[in-house]
């Protein structure tokens, strides 16, 4: 009988925390883990507000737009290009052929270079030339196809030292301002246009800054056709031949 209420007897507190802890280690806890994951967290946390903290603070550490009343003549001005990017974009969708691009864009980009170069330094020879060219050419893309235009639009300007002119070694800057049928394109590609004219400014105006070589600008009026403008300016236009390199301004990056 002793033997059975033995056997039967209920375990003690301190045997079945003994057994709970030998017999079942799954269901132990671990504080030294737990401590160790808030840690973890609390380091990324912290490393995440200080992340956003930086960004924060450069998004909004950038120097005041330069201005008409705070510059000089020979800095870009951040005032002026902007004026011509509102210009531009205010005349809303330009796709190649509208009235919008073909005329009123066209009419506005030549009376900003004619009034520069009306008021350039001596030393520099500016030549402004309105190109519209036809022709055509094979795309292999798209299960190929060939692409056809007529009377597209460039506006093309050359900048030149007197003393190199005519120029045999020339450097090209494109970008283009018509834009599709559905957007007034203001960063595709308006905003190049308007850097560009600040720079030729910036170029015909500095009697300090000195260069040998000819620059030229083409305001291309047909690029979201696949590149039609550029195609017809570098298989037709005269001045094509000079150029040894080019920068090309456009949305995704030059």
């Amino acid at each position: 009988m002793a033997e059975l209420r033995k056997r039967g007897a209920t375990s003690s507190p301190l045997e079945a925390d003994f057994k709970l802890t030998h017999d079942s280690p799954s269901v132990i806890a671990h504080p030294k883990g737990r401590n160790s994951a808030g840690w973890t967290f609390f380091l990324i946390l912290i490393l995440y507000l200080f992340s956003w903290y930086i960004s924060f603070k450069a998004s909004r550490s950038v120097p005041a737009p330069k201005t008409s009343m705070r510059s000089s003549v020979s800095e870009f001005v951040e005032e002026k290009a902007r004026q011509h990017l509102d210009a531009i974009t205010s005349l809303g969708p330009r796709p190649a052929g509208s009235y919008a691009n073909e005329i009123q864009a066209v009419n506005y980009i030549v009376g900003a270079l004619q009034t520069i170069k009306d008021t350039a330094r001596e030393d520099v020879i500016i030549e402004i030339d309105i190109q519209r060219p036809s022709g055509s050419f094979n795309l292999a893309f798209f299960d190929g196809f060939t692409s056809v235009y007529r009377n597209v639009t460039n506006i093309v300007v050359r900048i030149t030292p007197k003393e190199s002119y005519p120029p045999k070694d020339t450097i090209l800057v494109n970008g283009h301002f018509d834009s599709v049928p559905g957007s007034p394109g203001a960063s595709d590609d308006a905003v190049s246009c308007a850097v560009m004219l600040e720079v030729i400014r910036c170029l015909a105006h500095t009697r300090s800054f000195r260069f040998t070589h000819g620059v030229v600008f083409n305001f291309n009026g047909a690029e979201e056709n696949v590149l039609q403008a550029s195609h017809g300016f570098i298989t037709q236009h005269r001045w094509a031949e000079t150029i040894k390199a080019f920068v090309n301004l456009e949305a995704a990056g030059a």
